[in-house]
């Protein structure tokens, strides 16, 4: 009977053994559908964050490539302009070089002409000119003016020295064209008379505005005499214009004043100097 006892609890332990058994495979069997699911919830999450980063990244590089085709075409636009501009001072160039070439043969071949053809045709014009009342440049055909925009384009820059509404009419008159540059300084004297420096550039402004001015038969008697007196003057001195002694570079000096100098005292003695009490 002690035996049986003994079988009969052993049997109970075994049972129970068994029955925790069977809980532990329950339990990791449903740890294992934990661990699967929450891996594989894992594996979704990551798909789709990789899928949103993916779409991120390339919406972001489209942008990017967008602005940088748009940034391209501008740049493309801008240099095309910088092309048609470069074209155009070109063509200006070679106009005015085909101008001052064409003035050069025509004063060539006047000048190989005989002497009583030149004068005949030199002074025929001035008589229709003094007939008709019209103030006119000495220099005012189309091969003169062309030929004096050339000599205006080789110089580096000008000093020019006249009345204040001298300048003012020339400013007046150079501003509206494509060249003209107002000098950085204009130095006043007391007497009223100014001193500027020109441009090569400014220069051909101030030309062309007088050349155009003294053409203009809209305009005053006087305007049109004034405009050809200073083109004149310019002109002169633009072909005046001789090399230095002393090896420096050569300024043209436009001096726009009739007054003749001021004459040194008798006895050769400076002018004695101002005094204050």
């Amino acid at each position: 009977m002690a035996r049986r006892g003994e079988v009969e609890a052993l049997a109970t332990q075994i049972r129970e053994l068994q029955c925790n058994v069977n809980k532990l495979h329950q339990e990791l069997a449903s740890m294992r559908a934990e661990i699967v699911s929450t891996v594989l919830n894992g594996f979704t999450e990551l798909r789709s964050d990789n899928t949103a980063l993916r779409q991120d990244l390339n919406g972001s590089i489209s942008s990017g490539f967008a602005e940088q085709r748009g940034l391209l075409g501008r740049l493309g636009e801008r240099l095309n302009q910088e092309q048609a501009d470069a074209q155009t001072a070109l063509r200006e160039v070679e106009s005015l070089h085909r101008k001052a070439a064409e003035a050069r043969v025509a004063e060539l071949e006047a000048q190989q002409r005989p002497a009583p053809e030149r004068r005949a045709e030199n002074h025929e014009p001035a008589r229709s000119t003094a007939e008709a009342g019209e103030p006119q440049p000495a220099n005012g055909g189309e091969s003169g003016y062309a030929g004096l925009l050339a000599l205006a384009a080789g110089v580096a820059y000008t000093e020019i020295t006249c009345h204040r509404d001298t300048w003012a009419f020339l400013v007046e008159r150079a501003a509206q064209t494509e060249h003209f540059r107002l000098p950085a300084g204009v130095d006043e004297a007391n007497d009223g008379t100014i001193e500027a420096d020109l441009s090569g550039r400014t220069l051909i402004a101030v030309l062309d505005a007088l050349w155009h001015t003294t053409h203009d038969a809209t305009l005053g008697h006087g305007t049109r005499a004034l405009a050809a007196r200073v083109y004149d003057r310019i002109s002169q001195s633009l072909h005046d214009l001789q090399p230095t002694d002393d090896g420096e570079q050569a300024v043209t000096r436009i001096v726009i004043d009739n007054r003749p100098p001021k004459a040194p005292p008798a006895d050769g003695t400076p002018d004695p100097e101002p005094t204050t009490d």
